[in-house]
């Protein structure tokens, strides 16, 4: 039998993910006017998604007693569509990073 996807685990690839992005464009465009503004919007979201999971606390283990998780428990609904905005917000993260990557090599 499988493990069930917790939002906890979800919460914390999403923000390594999206991290990872935010310093995958600081070290490719930091130097860059025009990429001076997709840097500051990465880590404004960065931002946000980190004070909503400690508000929400998505940042505590499922088996902590008042995480997220814990507080979701009874409607698996709610708690389905959270782990897949977090599940989305890791993909467009990856993608993004992907993209990058790509972009920088054709640069070279």
């Amino acid at each position: 039998m499988s493990k069930a996807v917790q939002i906890s685990d979800e919460y914390h690839s999403a923000i390594t993910s999206f991290k990872e992005l935010a310093a995958l464009l600081y070290s490719c465009h930091g130097r860059e006017i025009r990429g001076e503004h997709f840097i500051v919007n990465a880590l404004e979201v960065y931002g946000r998604l980190r004070v909503w999971g400690e508000e929400t606390r998505a940042t505590l283990p499922a088996v902590s007693r008042s995480s997220l998780d814990d507080t979701l428990r009874k409607n698996i609904h709610l708690s389905n569509m959270v782990i897949n905005i977090l599940a989305k917000i890791r993909r467009q993260a990856e993608n993004g990073k992907a993209c990058d990557a790509m972009t920088s090599m054709r640069l070279r």
